[in-house]
Formats: structure tokens, C-alpha cells, sequence
């Protein structure tokens, strides 16, 4: 029916309109969400920098509290006191005394100073003087802390309430609690700095970043108590709960004012967390502005979209124009062979259309079959009801897959259409059948059979066939063919018959020998459970390992006569099988610490399909494994230590003075963890970490010789992050601490 010229015209205007609109919508759509999340990142990324910049203040603050406890534990006075209080008189306690507060006056930062002195129970404080621990204002607190330090060093910080003394009200502190001396074995007393709640916030807030911001941060102890102030409905403590060390995670939270991004961060080793708060505002009035500017955008697309699409429609609607002018000549023209009615013009045109199918009904045939072939068909006559249209009448409703395949390499490009001619010939004589031809080298057939099994009289018939078809196609051409059967199957099931015979044409080289002029690819091999040939995959490696050519062969002759000559797998399968097997070869190789980059070129396992037959992939196994055999001996002849085990003691001897893992030195050589152990200390006689323990101490031997480096610097020079380390693994291989060793030597 034709249409009227205005609809069509509207149609076309509609339709490019909706080309260009849709896209436009949906690119501004994504680029408003990537504008989302890049704001989003952009305001994680500027909290993590304020966090980062709080963390270091409060590192640097930490140290120097860690640092003044070490003084503190080297300064002679107090070691004596610690060491032997009984000693002293009360002038020395007095001069101790006007030490301690000369650091506090030296730091004002520090609010106070207390030394719990554990051999007499005194505790001297620089405000107050010198109590008996039990008497001690403060006693509870130093009780708690005693408990701990009986055995051990013990490090405690935190905010807490400080009872006032002397009529002063109670007090919230920032304490830090270090056992001293820390050169010592056994703690002999603990040292306690209060700072005052407001002068640690200031001292942390202490740089222009964070002074623009510091009623956002908010900041916690490592036992998650607020040291900051609160922020009113955001449950602070719970999040850091939540959160490991060294974490740093952002989410929106809704408080009661408003909104915000709270990122949070677990400062690493201290376990100190840091809140910062950011007003959701920032992000949803940049939003708003994006929004704005992409409804804009879209805007000024839909004027000149609605532009293009008129001027595209109207270019379109220009030949019907003119082909509706056309039509109106021919039906206002008086006489003529064709009448002055478009219906007739339309007739016309239509019959000549139909001749010009019934000339190429063989192409549009081969087509159908072609179809049928490669996509499933609805349970329906209408493909039957066109075959006969066709002039091939199909009597019953199930079908065979036959694949007629020229022999690689020996087809001549000339004779593919003779070929397919007196296939479909001979095929045609004996069978209702139709084909096509698929490609260069094969030609597919549907042969229509009254049963859904191939019966022995059908097949010997089938067989037959084939064999004059191969006879006559080798006098007249010197070709030889193959035919694979796919199976029967109903119509609409065809394509899954033609898969199984494809794949068979793939997996020529599985192929088992057989007097058949007819490989059958049925699919019933597909549902027989594997039987995975694992012991002839640990013997086959071992055989490799050691270098026996004969057993080799040997095994792999009973693997062949096994899987493949007794034919009672499917060809997928079995391709598998070998590709698995010979893969773990070269696998375990790697594990042995194998370089197994030159054997990649000889042992390919991706042109398995490329053999025609089972002899010539046995020929290519054994040439794989004999390969690999060679190059075994190649390297073992070549090399006594292994190549992970080299890599891995060049790259710690390399990178003793970072802080290493066994898990970087794993990643460095290519293997795991557990792997390289075993084999390091199977070659070396120790694990990879002891050996490294021993290259870092023998370096810091040689620093210990330069009396102007102190055991700090030496041990951050050889890989440790703190001196007690180097002191205990000194001491562990040496006998002695790195002190006397140094005394010894000079």
C-alpha cells in the first residue's frame, strides 16, 4: 500500500529527530554521572590530603613524646633513681625534680610530668613533688598501668579525667605512658606526660590547611574516645570501631543540621583515628550548576537536531516526490503497454520479480539450507512448505547432517563448484536431499530419513553413496574427501547435528581408524564421564625430569592406544585431555623454576587442529616431550642453582634496607610464598627470611665500625623500622648486643 507523501515525510522528520535526541540524552547522562563521581573523588581526595597533613603533625608530635621518654631513660640522674632509689637523698629527688621541670618549661606543650618509680613505689611528679604511689592522687591510674609493666614494656595513651590536687578542679588530659628506661630489659618505671586536652588540639591543628577547617576534624584516641569536640548526632566512636589500621573510607551521614561526606582514618601503627567533615552542600551545588548547564546543552542540541532532521527528511522525501511525479505520467499517459494505474505499475513490477526468483530459485535454495544450518528454526511447515516451492519435496520429518570436506591442501580452486555438483548429483539419485556449499573446502547436505536412527540398511545405502562420490571425485580430479554425519534430528534442530559434525571436521586428528567411509559425530560420546588420565600425568613428568627418552615414548603409546584408538571419547574431550597434559608439563617446569620461554616455540598447543590424523599428533607429543627433555639437560648442564633461587637472594641482597616481606621477594621472582620457602631452603639449607636476617646484620656489622651512627640510623640503614628489632636479632645470631659488639671491635 503506498503511502501518502505528507506521512511519510512526517515519518522520516520523526525518526532522525529520535536519532539525535536519544544519543544526546543518554552522552549527557553519562557525563553528568562521571562529572558525580569525579567531584565525589575530588572531595575524598582533598579530606584524605587534610587527613594526611593532621597525621603528620600528630606523628611528629608522637615522636617527640617517644623521643623525650628515650632522653628521659639515658639522662644518668633519673637512671640511677630508677635503678638504685634508695640511694638518694632528698636533695638528689629535689634536683631530679628541677629536671623534669626544666623539660616541661622547655616544652609547653606539656602540662605536667610524673615518674612512678617501681623499686621504692614513689611516684615525683614536677608540680607536686614526691608521694608514695599508694597516696598518689592519681593512684588508680598508675595501678592499672603496673599491672601491665611487671614483665614487659608497655606504651598506653589516651584522654582521660585527672583528679585535681591541692584544691585544683579535675582536669581532661591527653596522657602518654612509656615504661623506661627503653634500653632496658625489664621496665624499672614508667614515665606519664599529661597535656592538656586544648593544647594537643592546637599542637595537632597546628597549619593553615587544618586552622580553615578545625571545627571539621574531629579526633580520637586509640581507644576511641573523642579528644576533639563532639559533633552533635554523629556517633564518632562506633565509626572508629568499624575501621582497621591504616583504613580510610568516606560516607555521606545525615546529622541533624545537615549533611555530610565523613571521611574517616585509622592512623597506622598508633591506632589514633581522624574524622573530617565536609558539607554535602559543596557537592550538590556543583551539581546543581552541571545540571543546569547540561539541560543547556540539550537544549540548544534539540533546536539544531530538529534543524538536521527537517533538512535530512526533506532530502529523503525529494526521490518519493519525484518518483510520485513519475507514477502520475504513467497514469495520466492515454495508451501504452501499461495501464495508467499504479496498481497495475505495482503488478508489474511484482510479476517480474517473481520470474527473477524462479532464475535464482538454486541460490536462494543453497541459502535456506545454509540457515538451517547455522540457526535454530521455529517448530513450524513453513520451511518444508518453501523447499517444495523449491522443487524438493521432503516426505518425513527428520534429518542428517552430511559434511563433505576436501583433504587440506590438495583442492584445486577451480573444481569446488564440479564437486559440489556431483555430490549433490549422486546424493540427490539415491536420498531426498538439498545442500549447499559452506565454503572452499566443505559442503554441507540435509538428507531426509523416515526414522530418527540411522538403521544399518540406511547407512550401508548412506556409505555407499559416499564412496562413489570419493571414487569418482579422485578419477576426475586426484581429490580425496572426507564426510562427517552429524546425527539425525527434526528440522528445527538441524543446526545442532551440523555443530556436531563441524566440530568432528575440527578435531580431524582424534579421529579414530575405522573402515567406515563416514565418521559419526552423534553427540553420544559427549555424556560418558571423563576418566582424566592423572597417574599418566605424574609419570610422563617424572619420565621428563629424568630424562628417559624410551619411557616416554613407551607411555605415551599406552596414553594414545587408551583414550584415542579405542574411540570412547568425544574429540573436544580428548583435545582437552591434551592440552591439559602437556600444559602441566611446561607448568610444572615453571614450578621447578624452569625458564620455559625457548620451549614455547616448540611445544604449541594451539594448532592441535592442523594434524590430520592420530599418527601425525603421537609424532608431535613425542616431539614436545622430547624438547622438553633437552632443554632440562640443556640448563641442568648449563647451571646448579636453580633461577628463582638466584633472583630471589640478588633481589634481597638488592633491597635488604627497605622493609621487605617474603611475599615481595615472591612476587619479584614469579612464584608464591610457600613455593619459594621450600625451595630456597631445600637448595640453600634456610629459609629465605634467616637469610636475609644474616645479609642485613653482616651490613650492619660494618656500619656498627662508624662510632658517629647511632643504632637508630644503623638499623633504619639496614631494613628495620625500630632499634629494638635490630638489638634482638643481633643479639639472637651474635651472642651480644650491637653495643658491646661495637666496644669489642674498637
Amino acid at each position: 500500500m503506498l503511502q501518502s507523501p505528507r506521512k511519510l515525510f512526517r515519518k522520516h522528520l520523526m525518526l532522525f529527530f529520535m536519532t539525535i535526541l536519544i544519543p544526546a540524552v543518554l552522552f549527557l547522562a553519562f557525563n553528568l554521572y562521571r562529572s558525580s563521581n569525579q567531584l565525589v573523588q575530588t572531595i575524598e581526595e582533598h579530606s584524605a590530603n587534610q587527613l594526611n597533613q593532621m597525621n603528620r603533625s600528630l606523628d611528629s608530635l608522637i615522636a617527640n613524646v617517644d623521643q623525650l621518654a628515650i632522653q628521659l631513660s639515658l639522662t644518668p640522674s633519673i637512671y640511677d633513681l630508677l635503678k638504685e632509689p634508695y640511694r638518694l637523698s632528698i636533695y638528689d629527688y629535689s634536683v631530679i625534680k628541677e629536671q623534669l621541670r626544666g623539660w616541661t618549661t622547655s616544652n609547653s606543650i606539656i602540662s605536667s610530668l610524673a615518674l612512678h618509680i617501681y623499686q621504692n613505689e614513689k611516684v615525683l611528679t614536677t608540680n607536686e613533688g614526691i608521694y608514695d604511689s599508694a597516696h598518689y592522687f592519681d593512684s588508680d591510674f598508675i595501678a592499672g598501668l603496673r599491672k601491665e609493666a611487671t614483665e614487659k614494656h608497655v606504651s598506653w595513651t589516651g584522654i582521660r579525667t585527672v583528679k585535681g590536687s591541692g584544691g585544683m578542679p579535675d582536669a581532661e588530659m591527653l596522657s602518654f605512658a612509656r615504661s623506661i628506661p627503653a634500653t632496658s630489659q625489664l621496665p624499672l618505671g614508667m614515665l606519664i606526660i599529661d597535656i592538656q586536652k586544648g593544647s594537643f588540639m592546637k599542637a595537632v591543628l597546628n597549619s593553615p590547611a587544618a586552622g580553615e577547617t578545625a571545627d571539621t576534624i574531629i579526633v580520637l584516641d586509640p581507644q576511641n574516645k573523642l579528644v576533639s569536640g563532639a559533633q552533635t548526632g554523629l556517633n564518632a566512636e562506633q565509626l572508629a570501631l568499624h575501621l582497621d589500621n591504616g583504613e580510610m573510607k568516606t560516607e555521606v551521614i545525615s546529622l541533624p543540621d545537615a549533611r555530610y561526606f565523613v571521611t574517616a582514618y585509622k592512623v597506622q601503627p598508633y591506632g589514633w583515628t581522624l574524622l573530617q567533615l565536609t558539607p554535602y552542600t559543596i557537592y550538590s551545588k556543583q551539581m546543581q550548576a552541571d545540571i543546569g548547564q547540561a539541560f543547556m546543552i540539550l537544549l540548544a542540541i534539540l533546536l539544531a537536531g530538529l534543524g538536521v532532521s527537517y533538512l535530512f527528511a526533506s532530502i529523503l522525501f525529494d526521490p518519493w516526490r519525484r518518483l510520485a511525479e513519475r507514477l502520475r505520467e504513467y497514469v495520466a499517459r492515454p495508451s501504452g503497454t501499461i495501464k495508467a494505474d499504479a496498481y497495475n505499475i505495482v503488478d508489474h513490477a511484482i510479476g517480474h520479480l517473481i520470474t527473477t526468483v524462479d532464475q535464482n530459485k538454486p541460490i536462494i535454495r543453497e541459502h535456506m539450507v545454509q540457515e538451517l544450518l547455522r540457526h535454530r528454526q521455529p517448530k513450524d511447515n513453513a520451511i518444508i512448505e518453501q523447499f517444495a516451492r523449491m522443487g524438493i519435496c521432503f516426505e518425513h520429518p527428520n534429518f542428517l547432517v552430511l559434511l563433505i570436506v576436501v583433504e587440506a591442501g590438495v583442492q584445486d580452486q577451480g573444481n569446488d563448484v564440479y564437486l559440489y555438483s556431483l555430490a549433490e548429483e549422486l546424493l540427490a539419485a539415491r536420498f531426498s536431499v538439498a545442500g549447499s556449499i559452506l565454503d572452499r573446502s566443505m559442503f554441507g547436505f540435509i538428507v531426509n530419513f523416515s526414522s530418527d536412527q540411522l538403521e544399518a540398511a540406511e547407512q550401508e545405502r548412506l556409505e555407499q553413496c559416499f564412496g562413489q562420490i570419493k571414487h569418482e571425485a579422485y578419477n576426475r580430479w586426484a581429490v580425496s574427501l572426507h564426510a562427517v554425519a552429524g546425527g539425525i534430528r527434526p528440522l528445527w534442530q538441524v543446526y545442532e547435528a551440523y555443530e556436531l559434525a563441524r566440530r568432528a571436521v575440527t578435531y580431524r586428528a582424534f579421529w579414530a581408524s575405522s573402515n567406515s567411509q563416514i565418521v559419526y559425530a552423534d553427540g553420544e560420546r559427549e555424556e560418558l564421564e571423563f576418566d582424566y588420565p592423572a597417574s599418566y600425568q605424574k609419570l610422563l613428568l617424572n619420565i621428563i625430569l629424568a630424562g628417559d627418552r624410551q619411557a616416554a615414548e613407551k607411555l605415551v603409546s599406552q596414553l594414545f592406544e587408551k583414550y584415542i584408538h579405542q574411540n570412547h571419547y568425544s574429540q573436544p574431550k580428548l583435545q582437552q585431555m591434551i592440552v591439559m597434559l602437556m600444559s602441566h608439563m611446561l607448568s610444572s617446569l615453571v614450578e621447578e623454576g624452569y625458564d620455559i620461554g625457548k620451549l614455547m616455540g616448540e611445544v604449541n598447543l594451539l594448532n592441535l587442529e592442523k594434524y590430520k590424523d592420530s599418527a601425525e599428533l603421537q609424532a608431535y607429543i613425542h616431539s614436545a616431550i622430547y624438547s622438553m627433555i633437552d632443554y632440562i639437560h640443556e640448563i641442568r648442564s648449563e647451571t646448579s642453582t636453580p633461577p628463582y633461587i638466584q633472583e630471589a637472594i640478588m633481589y634481597m641482597e638488592k633491597n635488604y634496607d627497605r622493609n621487605i616481606a617474603m611475599s615481595d621477594v615472591a612476587e619479584a621472582v614469579g612464584i608464591s610464598s610457600g613455593h619459594l620457602g621450600r625451595l630456597f631452603k631445600a637448595e640453600t639449607g634456610k629459609p629465605p627470611l634467616e637469610y636475609l636476617t644474616q645479609y642485613r646484620l653482616q651490613e650492619g656489622k660494618k656500619l656498627l665500625l662508624d662510632t658517629s651512627k647511632s643504632l637508630q640510623t644503623i638499623s633504619e640503614a639496614i631494613g628495620y623500622n625500630d632499634v629494638h628489632t635490630f638489638i634482638r636479632f643481633f643479639k639472637k645470631y651474635e651472642g651480644i648486643t650491637p653495643g658491646e659488639y661495637r666496644k669489642k671491635v674498637m
